[in-house]
């Protein structure tokens, strides 16, 4: 009976622990912001690398800034969950003219 109990406890504290560390990566990912040096297409999915099929659902216009949501990247790439002015959601890639910023 001890068993299951530690057991029970082991396994409700690591997804606790789980559920913390993904809440506490998508608030510091919220701390950034994105500003535009030129028009950025937005994706309503991030792949690492954007395909030909991928058809922009917005376009960010130059010199604007827009809120993060999420942040994804890999070995060389990064996808940016940014939302628009208008409240639209999307996803950006690196390689399109935008500085990626820590809010303060």
């Amino acid at each position: 009976m001890k068993i299951w109990a530690i057991l029970i406890l082991v396994l409700a504290l690591a997804v606790i622990g789980t559920a913390a560390c993904i809440g506490y990566d998508i608030f510091r990912d919220r701390q950034h912001t994105v500003l535009t040096d030129g028009s950025v297409p937005a994706y309503t999915d991030w792949q690492p690398y954007p395909t030909k099929e991928m058809k922009p659902i917005f376009m960010l216009p130059p010199k604007t800034s827009s809120k993060v949501k999420r942040i994804r990247y890999g070995k060389d790439y990064m996808a940016i969950k940014v939302e628009s002015q208008n409240s639209q959601v999307g996803w950006i890639f690196s390689g399109q003219p935008f500085k990626l910023k820590k809010a303060k």
